[in-house]
């Protein structure tokens, strides 16, 4: 294919072709169900270069999914936990003892089954935070009227507590415009503890930044 017919066929195509944002959000909306944390990692790292409404949408989406998946697993961790520490072979392998009768060995494979569990759930729980660390990253960043319009209506609608904690949070790094009264509107309406906590620390991010010399 000749130059100047590549030339011509890119710049008959959409803006929104060129830049990538199409395959993006395809991948996005694939991504946002996904139980595979490097699918919804690489959606995130891809939306990130945009700074526009449907951007913002989806990456709250994939908080969402995320955010429910890593509280499932800290749910179970514990549950875990606490199952090892109600074993009485616990406090023998604490205490050193290494001689053990037929039916504490097969305890004790149990005790280090559920172990290794723990161990895994918490490696997989840090993916799902290393997420949320990129999407809370990707939505400080972001500018645009359309997605900062979005992040008010989720934190003043979003059925999700940590929903509604993500948009405060890049709302206090965006901090300007009515941002402080959406805020405040919010904080008026919020129950949940640790929303209340996330808005407060938006409050506070906004007047760090107020209090910096021009």
């Amino acid at each position: 294919m000749s130059h100047v017919l590549l030339t011509f066929l890119f710049l008959m195509t959409s803006p929104a072709d060129q830049d990538g944002w199409k395959e993006a959000k395809a991948e996005a909306k694939k991504a946002v169900r996904s139980p595979v944390p490097r699918v919804r990692r690489e959606a995130v790292e891809a939306l990130s270069a945009f700074d526009r409404k449907e951007a913002a949408e989806l990456l709250l989406d994939i908080w969402s999914t995320t955010a429910k998946r890593a509280r499932a697993m800290k749910i179970e961790k514990v549950e875990k936990i606490e199952k090892m520490d109600s074993m009485p072979i616990k406090k023998k392998l604490q205490a050193g003892m290494v001689t053990l009768n037929g039916g504490e060995v097969q305890e004790k494979a149990e005790y280090d089954r559920i172990k290794a569990e723990v161990k895994d759930l918490t490696t997989r729980i840090s993916q799902e935070e290393a997420i949320k660390d990129l999407i809370r990253s990707a939505l400080t960043g972001m500018k645009e009227a359309g997605a900062v319009k979005i992040l008010e209506k989720r934190l003043t609608s979003s059925k999700e507590w940590e929903v509604r904690a993500a948009a405060a949070g890049a709302l206090g790094a965006f901090g300007e415009g009515d941002v402080f009264k959406t805020l405040e509107k919010a904080l008026k309406r919020e129950k949940d503890p640790r929303a209340i906590v996330a808005i407060f620390e938006a409050f506070g991010e906004m007047r760090a930044k107020e209090a910096l010399p021009a």
